[in-house]
């Protein structure tokens, strides 16, 4: 079944064609036909029983792609120069229709079509067994106005060449592409027998630079290998204004000129996600003892004239975990760690909103908060610049070379965090069960009860002045400290908060060169529990 989900792939890329045009002669048909090996069944990897015409538009019936040609051609040598034919893993595409509209030829001489339909298409493995044990169809392809680089890619898919990748980034356009109804059915190599079904996946607008949009709708998978079952589902996931390069230097991240033009566009810009929205709703797994549920899941990037993000929220969500320790192996490995602690469920939520001037070159977080339910609930705000500069810092991050030795990692973090000045930071834990069950763990591990545990640890509070005085560390510092977390650890209060406000913003890296700098007074350090 895997074998038979990577062959039938190229269903969603055979759908490639070329733009609009005027009316075309006969003679222009023809030579389109012609040069996209479907003007006589079988000229190419197309067969098909019947065509007809009508203007622009040219209608094939009973259809067969022979794809399994296409896979071998591309499976032949991998890069060792290693042949590796895999015949059990190709298929063919059946489909009872495939319709062009606008077919034409361009002023270049390129045959371009407007749009391209293929309906109540098959997956047709070649091996008996596969065909038998496993079914993959797929209602309707449709796509619209592609570039004609990518109509000539697919005349090569139709005819006899040899396999060949997807035209470059800036020759990849199409005005949208569209699945509809995808169901797979049968028996998995490794786990027994698979159903998925997909309602739609949709993408519009993709261009050299952005997508506008890709969208997956009605997700459902169920799995049983005979040992253990489960089913996902998913209404729906969708990202818009994607950065079609970011996608490119992803999708080839293997080639190494593409692997480096990733990483450079990952750290070159470090507060750009490379999308402008992003949304996942309904999410739910239930299988191996498991049940997760996330409802709802969205981010969104706001962007000047410039295209520069300057805006990102993300509105509360929330995602619960619960475990069944006789529903299966994973639910009895998790189900007891949750009742060591004394939960019985996990339930996660959180939220930011935070914003960033390419101006002043500062990155404000103006809310941000994380929460464990019944643990504790973490906040945060802050106000810090030199974005810029640590940008600068990651591009000059090697991957191999950290792992040849070349570069020191923890070295190379330090000069990335050094060129971030500090204008504002406060952190804020509330305690909303967090001590009781740390306190309930760690005190019988340690021969204590839990009360004991926790006065030992308020009584080492006392201890940090005296322990830190031969650091160098300011002492006001290490006061306010203390009284703080002795305050919060006891339980008097269930708020703790840190808190950096200095009058005017301080470097990392002047901080790391001169630790004399650390005093109470330049720093704006105060630290309470409230």
């Amino acid at each position: 079944m895997k074998k038979i989900l990577l062959a039938s792939a190229a269903a969603l890329t055979l759908a490639a064609c070329g733009g609009d045009g005027p009316a075309a002669s006969p003679e222009d048909i023809n030579a389109a036909l012609t040069q996209l090996s479907l003007r006589d069944s079988g000229s190419g990897r197309v067969e098909f029983e019947d065509r007809s015409e009508s203007g622009n538009d040219v209608v094939f019936r009973n259809v067969m792609i022979r794809t399994s040609d296409f896979e071998a051609d591309a499976d032949e040598e991998d890069e060792d120069g290693i042949v590796e034919v895999d015949v059990d893993g190709s298929a063919d595409l059946k489909a009872e229709e495939m319709i062009f509209t606008g077919l034409n030829v361009d002023d270049a001489g390129m045959a371009n079509f407007s749009r391209m339909v293929m309906n109540a298409i098959e997956v047709v493995p070649t091996d008996e067994v596969e065909a038998e044990n496993a079914s993959f169809t797929i209602g309707q392809i449709a796509l619209d106005g592609p570039s004609a680089q990518l109509a000539a890619w697919l005349g090569g898919v139709f005819g006899h060449s040899e396999a060949a990748d997807l035209p470059d980034t800036e020759n990849m356009s199409f005005d949208g592409l569209s699945l509809t109804n995808l169901l797979v059915a049968g028996e998995d190599d490794d786990s027994g027998m698979i159903n998925l079904s997909v309602a739609s996946i949709e993408a519009e607008d993709y261009g050299p630079e952005t997508i506008g949009s890709f969208e997956v709708d009605g997700v459902s998978f169920a799995f049983d290998d005979g040992d253990e079952s489960g089913t996902f589902t998913l209404g729906k996931i969708s990202v818009g204004g994607v950065n079609s390069a970011l996608l490119n230097a992803l999708m080839n991240a293997e080639d190494e000129e593409a692997s480096a033009d990733l990483m450079s566009a990952i750290y070159g810009n470090p507060m750009d996600p490379g999308f402008d929205e992003f949304s996942l709703e309904n999410m739910n797994f239930n299988g191996v003892g498991l049940a997760v549920a996330l409802d709802d899941l969205s981010y969104d990037v706001s962007r000047n004239s410039d295209g520069v993000p300057t805006r990102f929220v993300m509105p509360e969500f929330t995602l619960t975990v619960d475990a069944d320790a006789e529903g299966g192996e994973a639910g009895a490995q998790f189900a007891p760690m949750l009742a060591m602690v004394g939960l019985e469920r996990i339930v996660l939520s959180g939220s930011s909103n935070s914003t960033y001037d390419p101006e002043t070159d500062i990155s404000t977080t103006e809310s941000s908060s994380f929460a464990i339910e019944d643990v504790f609930t973490m906040s945060s705000v802050s106000e810090i610049g030199g974005i810029s500069a640590m940008a600068t810092a990651l591009e000059g991050m090697d991957p191999d070379a950290f792992v040849n030795g070349e570069q020191d990692p923890q070295a190379m973090m330090m000069e990335v965090y050094s060129q971030l000045d500090i204008h504002q930071l406060s952190f804020t834990i509330r305690d909303v069960g967090l001590l009781d069950k740390v306190f309930a763990v760690m005190g019988p591990q340690q021969g204590m009860t839990a009360e004991d545990m926790r006065g030992m640890a308020v009584g080492m509070t006392a201890m940090l002045p005296a322990m830190t005085s031969g650091m160098g560390v300011d002492q006001a510092i290490a006061s306010d400290l203390a009284t703080a977390l002795r305050v919060f650890l006891s339980g008097e209060q269930d708020e703790l908060t840190i808190s950096f406000d200095p009058e005017t913003s301080f470097a990392l890296g002047d901080l790391m060169a001169d630790p004399t700098l650390l005093t109470q007074e330049r720093l704006g350090f105060t630290a309470t529990a409230n």
